[in-house]
């Protein structure tokens, strides 16, 4: 354990309390958590704020050993002993005690899509369409169909999901990708202007519409359009490693695209999709040795990153570690299908 194991803490009105202890294999952790509904003086946000600081670099956190499996490693191995037959004869017993429940049969299909195995969901999002069709089984099953390449089925999914619930956001941004997909780049940007025209906050449309810009062709255009919405917001982390990203994607620019990527490393909380981000920027500069080490920092972080551990396998194979290079491919195939043409997108492939 680490952390704060016992801790009684109020801040900004809200009180928490934590006592935590571990036996043996068995953690018991209790955690309450009181909020008193008064309003704070201003002059003691500062101070608030500190404490939450603090707080937060006492994050109780419960470590695995090393040399724990990751999740996708774990899910892996269970595949290939068999192991996985109990849970899958519990879900067909929910949907035979109750078939006429919607429930048993996106259970099941949930529980497949975490198993990396999309086919197989198929049937249980069709049943449950067929019985209750809502908007987010459509774009659940829009999603299966993606990493199934079928883009064009995919799209019809989103469609009905939109139909069903038009102001979703998550299926307009899913909707410019299946788009993307499919090379139909002019009305996945035609989405993202008018999201864009309607959106509050812009920092999540803008970087779809910077990356719709990079898959068509016209990074440039994107390069410029996150500036100009850096130039609003300069210290924001998000929007810095989408430059960072983008230009080392594309490949164009990379002379300040590490100063992009290191800036928003800075600044940022969750720095692993960074990290993965300025690796790629390495690679493209031919600084094999700094690449690893981003990417072994992410993978610290997100063991299971397809993305960083599909780069790392390709740095592994430059350098000769073809036993470790195909661990990592193996990994990052069985959580993102596609990942191989995805990076041939750019024009990366082992």
């Amino acid at each position: 354990m680490e952390g704060d194991v016992a801790a009684d803490m109020t801040i900004a009105g809200t009180r928490l309390k934590r006592e935590a202890r571990l036996t043996g294999n068995r953690l018991d952790q209790t955690e309450t958590i009181w909020n008193s509904g008064a309003e704070m003086p201003a002059n003691q946000l500062p101070a608030a704020r500190a404490q939450l600081a603090a707080a937060k670099q006492r994050e109780f956190q419960l470590r695995a050993p090393t040399g724990f499996p990751t999740p996708a490693e774990e899910i892996a191995a269970a595949k290939k002993d068999k192991r996985l037959g109990p849970l899958l004869a519990a879900y067909q017993k929910a949907i035979d005690d109750d078939p006429d429940s919607v429930a048993g049969y996106l259970g099941r299909a949930a529980f497949n899509i975490d198993i990396f195995e999309p086919r197989a969901a198929l049937p249980d999002l069709d049943e449950a369409i067929r019985r209750e069709g809502d908007a987010n089984s459509y774009l659940s099953r829009s999603g299966v169909y993606s990493q199934l390449g079928d883009f064009d089925k995919a799209l019809a999914d989103v469609d009905e999901a939109l139909a069903l619930d038009p102001a979703s956001e998550d299926a307009l941004g899913w909707k410019t990708s299946v788009l993307s997909e499919l090379k139909r780049f002019d009305e996945a940007l035609a989405i993202a202007d008018e999201q864009l025209s309607l959106a509050k906050d812009k920092r999540g449309w803008t970087t779809t519409k910077s990356d719709l810009l990079g898959k068509a062709g016209r990074a440039e255009e994107g390069i410029t359009l996150l500036a100009a919405a850096l130039a609003d917001r300069p210290g924001d982390s998000m929007l810095l490693n989408q430059m960072c990203w983008l230009k080392g994607t594309r490949s164009i620019q990379l002379d300040t695209a590490l100063k992009d990527c290191t800036r928003a490393i800075e600044l940022t909380d969750t720095p692993a999709s960074v990290l993965d981000s300025r690796a790629m920027v390495f690679y493209r500069l031919g600084r094999l040795e700094e690449a690893r080490a981003d990417l072994d920092a992410a993978l610290k972080i997100s063991p299971d990153l397809p993305a960083s551990l599909f780069l790392r396998a390709i740095v592994r194979l430059q350098g000769n570690d073809r036993e470790g290079a195909q661990a990592d491919l193996a990994l990052a195939r069985l959580q993102h299908r596609r990942i191989d043409a995805e990076y041939a997108g750019y024009g990366i492939a082992p």
